[in-house]
């Protein structure tokens, strides 16, 4: 992988190198991709706080 397609995260970058890695062995055997996005804790934060 290039420098390019590390993600600042290590977690990220060793699951897309084993998904990379699981998709070299199984060509033969060809499954569903999933598209896996980063989601960023910040967009799941609401703007105003819950009234309780």
């Amino acid at each position: 992988m290039s420098k390019k397609d590390h993600s600042s995260s290590k977690y990220l970058n060793s699951v897309k190198e084993a998904q990379e890695e699981s998709k070299k062995k199984n060509k033969s055997n060809p499954k569903i991709d999933v598209d896996r996005t980063y989601i960023e804790p910040q967009q799941f934060q609401s703007k105003k706080p819950k009234k309780r």
